[in-house]
């Protein structure tokens, strides 16, 4: 059975969302095979959004008949720790836009993990904060001084809904 028979099977709101995108992605690729099939590079532009309209955020477009794919923004966070026992946070639209948040967007949970080897699964990871505007300042107690410490990022849409992770995560130092 196909991902999309699964997904529409399953009755979620994420699975329908996932299947109208598919739908919409279909049709953009439609377009770019011709000029695939040629060797053209061509930029596509704009929102994938959902039946209501909504921008979708972290959805995967890949481009019909290839290997290539790309996400609409995810967040990407930048940690400054100049000052003592205190990083501030910065989260801003990834590599595609550049702009604070995308449209839609009422502001980005921060996570981390304190000390130790890089978290190597979900459970790892602890609530930190949300924030509506960038930076978010982080003090840390005196006992954390010289511990790594791991960040990662998500969108919170208006309607209170989290986004897809950042790709990877952020390490910093406490000094």
């Amino acid at each position: 059975m196909s991902v999309i028979k699964r997904l529409k099977k399953s009755g979620s709101i994420l699975a329908k969302k996932a299947c109208f995108l598919a739908g919409v992605c279909l049709l953009a690729m439609f377009s770019i095979t011709s000029a695939n099939a040629q060797q053209q590079s061509k930029t596509i532009t704009g929102t994938v959004v959902d039946k209501s309209g909504e921008p979708m955020i972290g959805a995967a477009v890949v481009v019909k008949g290839t290997t290539v794919a790309v996400a609409t923004d995810m967040p990407a966070g930048e940690v400054d720790f100049s000052k003592h026992q205190q990083h501030s946070v910065h989260v801003k639209a990834g590599k595609l836009t550049g702009k604070s948040k995308p449209p839609k967007v009422h502001g980005y949970e921060v996570w981390n993990k304190v000390g130790g080897d890089p978290p190597a699964s979900d459970s790892e990871w602890t609530y930190v904060n949300f924030a509506s505007r960038t930076p978010l300042v982080i003090n840390y107690p005196q006992t954390e001084v010289g511990k790594s410490v791991y960040y990662r990022f998500r969108w919170v849409n208006t309607r209170n809904q989290p986004g897809p992770w950042s790709e990877g995560f952020v390490s910093a130092v406490i000094a």
